[in-house]
């Protein structure tokens, strides 16, 4: 069974090794059965991977070398996403290493997005974040590539989250959202209102977990070649001269796109920020309902973003 099979296993609550279920078996458990098949998937691609160990007063996950660096690594598989408090305390660990030390932490449940936010406006930029689509790639593609892509992230733009995109295809446009709710509601949009329509650009949509990350993840990403990007902006909560700073940065490119969606996507199926979290089913429902044609012609953000995916632009 290959390492991507068995973590999908895994979501599923079922045991790869077993084949039982897992829901009899406490959330520890599993937790230890994520930790046997990280460490594999370390092994497969890096070196001298190190499991679980207890330096005086504190206690770490392992640690692993890549091109003659050695790592810290903190894994968590969690019920709900992680707050920033996971992260600073790992964070603590590694300032107290060697100078240049540098942590991975993996959060197989996620983070906020407060928690991303936070740690981007920290002095101190010692920790690359996984999350649980990172590890999914690199089940596919090996550890070290999606680590390295991470760390050209971390060293040209101070970018600690930096979800992996691979594209191969010329035509591929990456769509940035600010977060997970976001993702969804622009991943399903497009899938009703391009259902029908040929010749539709390979695109994917990438969650930047806050804007503040928007404009360092696109630069990164517009150094693949062929590569476009299109940076959806939301002004909810942004002043007129905000906005104005925030494209600024954005400028200059010609390979990122920036769209102004006012006030923000969730606006796209007639919903405040604040209930797509709390009302899912209703979520659930208005995307279900949505006349994406009608979108198209009342919104000129979606379409304008539909126009990107149908390079009529």
């Amino acid at each position: 069974m290959t390492l991507m099979a068995e973590l999908s296993l895994l979501h599923q609550l079922i045991d790869p090794y077993s084949g039982r279920p897992t829901r009899s078996i406490t959330p520890q458990t599993r937790g230890h059965i994520f930790e046997e098949w990280l460490r594999r998937l370390l092994r497969s691609s890096t070196d001298h991977s190190r499991a679980n160990y207890r330096p005086p007063g504190e206690e770490i996950d392992g640690s692993f070398g890549l091109d003659g660096r050695i790592y810290l690594l903190e894994a968590k598989w969690h019920g709900k996403p992680l707050p920033a408090s996971s992260i600073y305390q790992f964070r603590g660990k590694v300032d107290g290493k060697l100078v240049g030390t540098i942590g991975v932490f993996i959060s197989m449940s996620d983070y906020s997005t407060e928690a991303v936010e936070a740690v981007r406006i920290g002095k101190v930029l010692n920790v690359i974040l996984f999350g649980p689509e990172d590890v999914e790639r690199a089940a596919e593609v090996g550890f070290a590539e999606v680590l390295r892509f991470k760390l050209r992230a971390a060293t040209e733009e101070g970018e600690i989250y930096m979800p992996y995109v691979a594209t191969e295809a010329l035509s591929h446009l990456t769509i940035l959202v600010e977060g997970k709710v976001d993702q969804e509601i622009t991943h399903a949009l497009l899938q009703k209102a391009l259902s029908a329509t040929p010749d539709v650009r390979p695109y994917s949509v990438v969650p930047t977990m806050g804007r503040m990350g928007i404009p360092s993840i696109a630069s990164v990403l517009s150094l693949g070649e062929g590569d476009e990007i299109a940076a959806l902006i939301e002004t909810d909560g942004m002043s007129p001269q905000d906005s104005r700073d925030f494209l600024q940065r954005l400028e200059g490119n010609s390979r990122v796109h920036p769209i102004v969606v006012e006030p923000g996507v969730e606006r796209w199926v007639g919903m405040e920020r604040a209930d797509t979290k709390r009302k899912r089913q209703e979520l659930n429902n208005r995307i279900g309902c949505i006349d994406t044609n009608e979108l198209i012609r009342s919104d000129p953000s979606f379409a304008q973003l539909i126009r990107l995916l149908t390079q009529r632009i």
